[in-house]
């Protein structure tokens, strides 16, 4: 894992209502050199958004009769470069499908050890800031913050591109069908443009021009 380096101010947002834990988690953070902020309502959460370059949220799912999922969900829209990570103890296979698929980094129940924690926030404020390098690095080639090589203006183009920058930032397997010369691999370009391997290389495979026995 690759280091922060001790000069950066790493900041995190803890979303709980649980105002001991919250209290707690600040101490442990900040002994850290973390820049910690505290909200235990969606309210207060939501607000925070924006006015700092906050590299992770940690967040319960369940603030009092309020939905954590709201929180996620604003922090998806308004700032996709924040990891979030989960927080609950009220954890299921369909709490954490629906929060992987609304966006979040990780998911954790409690209780939690502070090993565990601690790395999970430590790759959490990598892929935070490696995904704002990346938007820089576009803004600097003249792609736009999107990576957008997707030309035209039809409602079913808008409807690609919705749907390519809702799944950039997650780690789902995506299968993209049309027919051919459609601009499968475009689309296929410009998701892996917008997600957090947009460093990495870009590989393509013509299966079909593959023999039988060579795929195998």
């Amino acid at each position: 894992m690759t280091s922060i380096p001790p000069q950066e101010t790493r900041r995190l947002l803890v979303v709980d209502d649980d105002v001991d834990l919250c209290e707690l988690l600040e101490l442990r953070f900040s002994s850290k050199g973390f820049d910690v902020e505290l909200a235990h309502d969606v309210k207060t959460a939501v607000g925070k958004l924006g006015r700092s370059a906050i590299d992770v949220v940690l967040l319960d799912l369940r603030l009092g009769r309020e939905n954590g999922l709201v929180v996620l969900r604003e922090v998806r829209q308004r700032c996709p470069e924040v990891a979030v990570i989960v927080l609950t103890a009220h954890g299921s296979v369909e709490t954490a499908v629906e929060a992987m698929r609304s966006g979040a980094f990780g998911f954790l129940l409690k209780p939690f050890s502070d090993h565990e924690l601690l790395q999970h926030v430590e790759h959490a404020v990598e892929a935070s800031r490696l995904r704002r390098e990346v938007r820089g690095l576009r803004r600097l080639v003249g792609e736009g913050a999107s990576g957008d090589a997707i030309v035209g203006v039809s409602a079913a183009i808008q409807d690609l591109r919705e749907v390519l920058s809702r799944l950039a930032p997650t780690d789902a397997t995506v299968l993209l069908l049309g027919e051919s010369g459609t601009g499968k691999e475009l689309a296929a370009r410009t998701l892996h443009a917008a997600s957090n391997r947009a460093l990495g290389p870009f590989v393509a495979v013509n299966c079909a021009a593959l023999a039988p026995t060579l795929l195998e």
